[in-house]
């Protein structure tokens, strides 16, 4: 397959929701950027937002519940909204081979998702809990077309 026909197959993908996150795992620097990871058919996007200032507005503010409903209602369009719109980085579902909950804080609660790869672990922050998170990746998975025992979500003890 060309490369020009796999970017063009990548752009009529069909979005079947997201999530907002926090992750350092693509920063050279080691900083953390804020990003949406965005669910299709046969991929994860995760795509970048950019701007540092709305990092902290990520982990110190429930944006998590609205940039949900923002994707939410990106449902059913071509990924080519996002791919074009936003740097972004894709992740095919084939190269899943683990995903792991954690969840920090005992008042205001943050989840962290770990997502190995055969290249590489990515790690990704969210301004929720972590039963939450678990119902909002089954529930995009379920969308996608995924079964439960192809992609797992293993769970950490809790950690303060």
């Amino acid at each position: 397959m060309s490369e020009d026909s796999e970017w063009a197959r990548l752009q009529e993908e069909e979005i079947v929701g997201g999530l907002s996150a926090v992750t350092f795992s693509f920063s050279a620097k080691g900083t953390p950027l804020h990003c949406m990871l965005v669910f299709t058919r046969n991929v994860m996007i995760v795509a970048f937002l950019g701007k540092r200032t709305q990092v902290l507005a990520t982990l110190s503010t429930p944006r998590y519940g609205p940039m949900k409903k923002w994707l939410e209602r990106q449902a059913h369009k071509p990924a080519s909204t996002i791919l074009t719109k936003y740097k972004s980085w894709i992740i095919p579902y084939s190269a899943i081979m683990e995903m792991e909950t954690t969840e920090r804080g005992r008042i205001r609660k943050s989840s962290y998702l770990r997502i190995l790869t055969k290249e590489k672990t990515h790690v990704f922050g969210f301004a929720t809990d972590r039963t939450t998170l678990d119902g909002d990746i089954t529930s995009l998975f379920n969308k996608a077309g995924l079964k439960h025992d192809k992609v797992l979500i293993k769970h950490q003890k809790k950690t303060d």
